[in-house]
């Protein structure tokens, strides 16, 4: 008979939620199949999570179709982001905050290595991707998943790739939601 897994969190420094399973049996034989799987509640199907628009005070009934600052493209503070693009990067959908916009700081190394820093927040994926010029990007694997991390103001990656006869090299970072699978 299946047992429901009933988990015994403890803090664990500074990670968001750790599991420990432990299989206790009375033969040296078993099997066992584990599935750890994270749901987020979006009633109104907008893309933005219910327990985000309620911490902001926004509907999470209203997809933007009656107030549209309720929906993905609303804008209720004015500072020209949209809250889909607030979610998405951690800022504050009733607050003018885009100066806090995420930065992606490149510092070249004494070794000819690019040091790449920007912060992280949880359930996010980020990559960021390269280029001798502004038209031909290349990303620079792997991506960086957040599920299961806590934040971090100053996460960091280097780009061992440059060559010292290499002018310049362009660097942009992408945010998207981390992959549901």
């Amino acid at each position: 008979a299946a047992t429901p897994f009933a988990p015994d969190t403890l803090n664990m420094r500074n990670q968001a939620h750790t599991e420990q399973v432990e299989l206790h049996g009375t033969t040296t034989a078993f099997s066992f199949e584990l599935e750890l799987m994270t749901e987020v509640a979006d009633a109104d199907g907008d893309g933005l999570p219910d327990d985000w628009e309620s911490f902001y005070q926004l509907s999470s009934s209203d997809d933007g179709s009656v107030d549209i600052n309720n929906g993905p493209a609303g804008d209720p503070d004015l500072d020209g982001m949209r809250n889909d693009v607030e979610w998405l990067t951690g800022l504050n959908p009733k607050v003018d905050d885009r100066n806090a916009y995420p930065k992606l700081k490149a510092e070249r190394q004494a070794d000819g290595s690019v040091r790449l820093e920007h912060p992280v927040i949880p359930n996010r994926r980020y990559r960021i991707w390269w280029g001798e010029t502004l038209a031909d990007w290349n990303a620079l694997l792997p991506d960086t998943d957040t599920r299961g991390l806590g934040a971090d103001p100053e996460f960091e990656r280097f780009d061992p790739a440059p060559a010292a006869n290499q002018p310049k090299r362009f660097y942009r970072l992408e945010i998207a939601p981390a992959p549901t699978n």
